[in-house]
């Protein structure tokens, strides 16, 4: 079966005309944020600020955080919190409450004793009432945004891209038909060079730049390369836009509709320079058009990217053709579901308010900005209103999950674990998720957040702990 997808190009004629000195400037490009996407949600919040924080590790700041409204106006004239984001951990603790309540539209900006600016957007917008809302955030808002954070914590603070799902109105939550390829090096926030624009005019496949991506919510792949999904690890896999696999020539794959556009293959969900790419091409079989047969990789995941044939030309539009000649099957634009086939648990309950922290934890900063941290060890969570639970796939879940929460073993965990969400706390099951929890504390939790992961060893990087039923997802 071919499966197309229509995707936007420019063609040769304009990079003879750069040759020629009649060069083209071209449209602007957005730059990456620092997530690098914006419909998978980066995991990077380390555990160890996450227990240890100006914020939510003193209990007057978190009451008075949800009390008043996640705005500028509160952070510039609330001296109690206007202190405590002097506090490095706060800072990144506030990048992620203000990613999970707001929304794109959103943002909070405040001013440090030095006259540095910082600015923390919204993102996913779980709750942005928050923003302009004087009287502070609902129990539901605070619940929801508990739930975003600490789904998005690891203990080391790696950048790993996952699939975040729950039923909440806001369409963040709910997965979408196609993945973007991402921009960033696995596990980093380190852009890849060839997604830079070129310094000087550059052609063909091969050109570590030009790669760029315009991209915005909500994705439109026919601007820029998506996520793909292959069957069966180590059978070929042939693509085309327009070209025809190259050993074989002997069928197209896919269209060429204006233009010009080369392509490159990578593995997983990022973007990659030459030297790590599956395969490339600028043209197959002796004409313009690009075809490829690559290997489909242990992951089962691979990418997309497109440039024009010349750097100072303009996007085209191509339709992306697939096929698996060998068997199995291939999806492109695969999605969010596909690309993220693991699921991990579900995180819900509370960070916030009166007796979300436990006694003897208290950071802060004083008047004359000096940072405080009194620290207790605390056994099991430090916030005795936050929770998680582990998917039943998991070899040994509890030991999974005391990676994942704990700063270390079975010591100030940011959560308390509760089980495999199929037994205690008995979490109900919803297209495929946990819709609603149990909490220790006996309350039901409708706003947890079901976490789905790429690979299994994503975010607890250790292969003794990040075992499921089915291995070959590692």
């Amino acid at each position: 079966m071919l499966n197309t997808l229509k995707i936007p190009s420019v063609g040769r004629l304009l990079a003879a005309l750069a040759l020629l000195g009649l060069t083209w400037t071209g449209e602007a490009r957005a730059e990456l944020d620092e997530s690098g996407n914006q419909i998978r949600w980066g995991n990077g919040i380390r555990t160890e600020v996450l227990s240890s924080n100006a914020l939510t590790t003193h209990e007057e700041a978190s009451i008075r955080m949800v009390s008043r409204a996640l705005n500028s106006v509160t952070y510039a004239t609330d001296d109690l919190l206007r202190y405590q984001l002097e506090d490095p951990n706060a800072r990144e603790v506030m990048k992620y409450v203000a990613s999970c309540a707001l929304d794109k539209t959103q943002s909070l900006e405040w001013s440090d004793r030095f006259g540095h600016t910082h600015t923390w957007k919204g993102e996913l917008g779980l709750c942005p009432e928050w923003g302009w809302d004087a009287s502070g955030a609902s129990l539901t808002c605070q619940r929801w945004v508990s739930a975003c954070v600490l789904a998005r914590n690891n203990a080391f603070g790696y950048r790993v891209l996952l699939s975040m799902r729950g039923n909440h109105p806001a369409s963040a939550l709910t997965p979408r038909p196609s993945v973007m390829t991402d921009t960033s090096l696995r596990f980093t926030r380190v852009r890849v060079p060839s997604t830079y624009s070129c310094s000087a005019s550059e052609m063909g496949a091969t050109r570590e730049c030009g790669y760029e991506r315009a991209q915005a919510e909500p994705h439109e792949p026919k601007l820029m390369g998506s996520v793909g999904y292959c069957s069966s690890p180590g059978l070929p896999v042939d693509l085309g836009a327009g070209g025809k696999p190259p050993a074989s020539c002997d069928t197209q794959l896919g269209h060429m509709l204006s233009g010009d556009m080369v392509l490159r293959v990578c593995e997983g969900l990022g973007a990659c320079d030459e030297d790590a790419a599956l395969a490339q091409s600028q043209g197959s079989c002796g004409t313009i058009y690009p075809g490829v047969t690559f290997t489909c990789p242990r992951s089962r995941t691979f990418n997309v990217m497109l440039a024009p044939y010349s750097s100072n030309a303009n996007w085209g539009s191509v339709e992306i053709g697939t096929r698996a000649p060998l068997g199995g099957s291939v999806s492109y634009p695969a999605t969010e579901a596909q690309v993220f086939p693991i699921r991990e648990g579900a995180f819900f309950g509370n960070l916030f308010g009166s007796g979300a922290v436990a006694s003897g934890m208290k950071v802060y900063v004083d008047s004359a900005g000096v940072l405080h941290r009194k620290l207790a060890p605390v056994q099991g969570s430090i916030y005795p209103k936050m929770y998680a639970c582990h998917d039943p796939n998991w070899t040994d879940g509890a030991a999974y999950n005391t990676a994942r929460l704990c700063a270390r073993p079975g010591m100030n965990c940011v959560a308390a674990s509760l089980g495999a969400c199929n037994a205690w706390p008995a979490c109900e099951q919803s297209a495929g998720g946990y819709s609603t929890c149990t909490g220790g504390d006996g309350a039901r939790y409708s706003t947890s957040i079901t976490t789905y992961l790429n690979r299994a060893c994503d975010v607890v990087q250790n292969p003794a702990l990040c075992k499921t039923a089915n291995s070959s997802y590692k």
